[in-house]
C-alpha cells in the first residue's frame, strides 16, 4: 500500500502524532468541562457562560495572535502555549481533585484557555506551511485534519466514557491526563525543529477590519468560504453546548452526553477515512460545500426521529463524519487560497468569526433554551441553517477553476 503522501514529509508524521495525543486530551477537556459544571451547577445558563468566556477570549485577542504568529518565530509560539496550557489543565484537575468548585474560577480558567488558543491556532496552522512547503500542503492540511478532528472526537468519547464509568471523579481524572497529554505535543515540537523552513518574519500589521472585508470580497472563492463558515456555527453546531441539557431533557438521562460523545468519534473515524483521500486543492473545495448542504439536514433527521439514546447515536455517528469533512476542507481550501506570509492572520480571522458568532448567540441560545425548550431552539437552527447553505450553494459557489488559479 502506498504510504500517504502527507506522511512522505520528512518530520510531519511525528508531528501528527504528538500533536494527536495531545489532542485527545483536549477533547476530553472540552467534554468534561460543560459536563462539569453542568453537573455542580444544573444550569443550562451555566452552559452558555462555558461558551461564553472561550468566545470572548478568542475573539478579543485572535487577531493579534494572527499577528504575532506572522511576525515572530510560531516554533517558539507553540512551544510557549504548550507549556501555559499544561499549567491550565492541572489548576481545572486539582479544582476537581480537592472538591473546590467555584463557578468563576473555572470560567477564569475557561477563559485563559481560550487565550492559549487565540495565539496557538494561528501559529499552529502556518506552522504547516513550514514542514510541508508549498507543492504538498494541501495534501497536509488534509490529513493534519483527519488527525485533529478524529484526535478531538476520540478525546471526547474517552470523556463520555469517563462520564458514564466515573461519574464525579471523571472531571479529576480528564484534567490531569489532559496535562499529561501536553508533553506529547512539546515532545513532538522539539523533535521536529531543525526539519522545519520557517517563513521569513513579517514586520506587518493586523488585518485592519477594512482590508479584511476588501480581501473577502475580492473574489467568491474567500467570500464563500467564508459564509460556510459563518453557516454552520449560527445553526449547524447549536447541539453541541446544549448536549447535556439535550441528553437530560429529551433523552432523560445526563449520563447519555457520554454514549453521544462515543458516536461522535465513531462519526469522526468514518469522515477521517473520506477526508484522507481528499488531497487536492479542487476537491477539498467541492466537499466543503457538499458536506455544508448535507449537515443541516442531518441534524434535522436526528431531531426529529431521535427520541432515545441508541437512534440519537447512530445519527449522531453521521453527524460528526459529516461535520468533520466540511470544517477541515473549508479550513484547508481557506489557507491555500491565501499567500504564506498571510496565513496566520487569515487563519486568526476564521477563529475569530467562529468565536466571535459563538460569543453573540451563547447567551441568547441558553436563554431560548431554558424558556422554550432545548429541542424546539435546535429544530428551527437546523431549519434555517439548511436554508441559507442551498442559498449559498446557489448564489455564491465559485468554479473549481478559481480554486485553482
Amino acid at each position: 500500500m502506498k504510504m500517504p503522501r502527507a506522511l512522505q514529509i520528512p518530520g510531519f508524521g511525528q508531528y501528527c502524532l504528538g500533536q494527536g495525543l495531545s489532542i485527545v486530551g483536549t477533547g476530553m477537556q472540552c467534554v468534561l468541562v460543560p459536563w462539569y459544571v453542568f453537573y455542580q451547577t444544573k444550569s443550562p445558563l451555566a452552559l452558555a457562560m462555558v461558551a461564553v468566556t472561550t468566545a470572548l477570549s478568542l475573539c478579543l485577542l485572535c487577531p493579534v495572535g494572527g499577528v504575532v504568529a506572522d511576525r515572530y518565530n510560531r516554533w517558539t509560539i507553540l512551544i510557549i502555549s504548550q507549556v501555559v496550557a499544561l499549567a491550565q489543565a492541572a489548576a481545572l484537575g486539582l479544582i476537581a481533585m480537592t472538591g473546590a468548585f467555584n463557578l468563576w474560577v473555572v470560567l477564569a480558567l475557561n477563559f485563559l484557555a481560550g487565550t492559549i488558543t487565540a495565539f496557538e491556532a494561528p501559529a499552529r496552522d502556518a506552522f504547516k506551511s513550514e514542514l510541508a512547503g508549498e507543492d504538498t500542503l494541501a495534501a497536509a492540511l488534509g490529513f493534519y485534519g483527519t488527525v485533529d478532528t478524529t484526535a478531538f472526537a476520540l478525546g471526547q468519547a474517552i470523556g463520555g466514557v469517563m462520564i458514564v464509568s466515573l461519574s464525579g471523579d471523571a472531571a479529576t481524572v480528564c484534567f490531569l491526563v489532559n496535562a499529561a497529554s501536553y508533553l506529547a505535543a512539546l515532545g513532538a515540537l522539539l523533535a521536529v525543529r531543525s526539519r522545519t523552513v520557517p517563513v521569513a518574519p513579517q514586520k506587518m500589521p493586523a488585518l485592519s477590519m477594512m482590508e479584511w472585508l476588501r480581501l473577502v470580497s475580492s473574489g467568491r472563492l474567500v467570500l464563500g468560504l467564508m459564509l460556510q463558515t459563518a453557516i454552520v456555527v449560527l445553526f449547524c453546531t447549536r447541539f453541541d453546548p446544549l448536549l447535556p441539557a439535550y441528553a437530560e431533557g429529551e433523552l432523560k438521562s445526563v449520563e447519555a452526553t457520554g454514549w453521544l460523545k462515543v458516536a461522535m468519534v465513531i462519526g469522526a473515524i468514518l469522515g477521517g477515512l473520506l477526508m484522507g483521500r481528499i488531497a487536492s486543492k479542487e476537491s477539498q473545495l467541492r466537499w466543503s460545500y457538499r458536506m455544508l448542504i448535507a449537515l443541516p439536514v442531518v441534524l434535522l433527521i436526528w431531531f426529529v426521529i431521535a427520541w432515545e439514546p441508541i437512534s440519537a447515536s447512530l445519527v449522531v455517528v453521521i453527524v460528526s463524519g459529516v461535520l468533520l469533512v466540511q470544517d477541515r476542507c473549508c479550513a484547508a481550501s481557506l489557507l491555500t487560497s491565501v499567500a504564506p506570509q498571510m496565513r496566520g492572520r487569515v487563519a486568526s480571522w476564521r477563529i475569530t468569526l467562529i468565536w466571535g458568532l459563538e460569543f453573540l448567540v451563547a447567551v441568547p441560545l441558553g436563554w431560548a433554551a431554558a424558556t422554550g425548550g432545548v429541542l424546539p431552539v435546535l429544530i428551527i437552527s437546523a431549519t434555517i441553517g439548511a436554508v441559507f447553505a442551498i442559498a449559498l450553494w446557489l448564489f455564491a459557489r465559485p468554479r473549481v477553476s478559481e480554486a485553482t488559479a
